[in-house]
């Protein structure tokens, strides 16, 4: 009876033994497979550092690396458009302020011819008006009339490209100036005589 309960003691405490020894070796397998997870989530950042993620994107050793992030875009010059040679500016330049000087003078000679028929009539007074206007026009303009002539002249001699078409706006912007002087003063002349021989009229009358 003694040796038999002895036995089942010895069993007992034998199994008992061999569960707790189970126990030990099962958390040592699961301390090392954490030790092992734990290391593995530390050495990944390092591994998929060049790596892009699933969205297509980078991480921020790409850019260290010379990979461009997402959203940045490389900036590209752009082309340079070509310029205009110097000597067609200054003939453009020339060109608009000629153009603008004759249309002027064309219109004053028009209204310098208008003067004498004026005075006949709508009377001596509406052609002097007329007369006092076209001379405020003269006195205004002369300087850029100057100007344009300087401006032409100088490009003529600096022989530009374009001095074919430069002299004859200097032609004709300098025929044109001259009508203008000329029938300016020959109605200053008109209306002066004019005034004298009605006031001689009035005289006698």
């Amino acid at each position: 009876m003694g040796s038999e309960t002895h036995g089942i003691m010895g069993k007992e405490v034998k199994e008992e033994q061999n569960r707790l020894k189970g126990c030990t070796g099962t958390a040592d397998c699961e301390s090392g497979r954490q030790t092992q997870s734990i290391q593995g989530q530390e050495q990944q950042p390092t591994n998929h550092s060049l790596s892009p993620k699933r969205d297509g994107s980078f991480c921020a050793n790409d850019a260290i690396n010379g990979h461009p992030l997402k959203g940045e875009r490389k900036l590209k010059a752009e082309p340079e458009l070509p310029t205009a040679p110097r000597g067609h500016q200054q003939l453009q330049k020339f060109t608009v302020s000629a153009d603008k000087t004759l249309s002027w003078l064309k219109d004053n000679v028009s209204m310098a011819t208008q003067v004498c028929s004026i005075a006949n009539l709508e009377g001596l007074e509406a052609a002097k008006r007329r007369q006092h206007a076209l001379e405020r026009e003269i006195l205004n303009n002369r300087a850029r009339i100057e100007v344009v002539k300087r401006e032409g002249h100088g490009l003529v001699r600096a022989q530009h490209p374009g001095s074919a078409k430069i002299e004859e706006f200097l032609s004709q912007l300098e025929a044109l100036w001259e009508e203008l002087r000329r029938r300016h003063q020959r109605n200053a002349a008109f209306l002066q005589a004019s005034e004298k021989l009605g006031f001689r009229i009035v005289k006698v009358l």
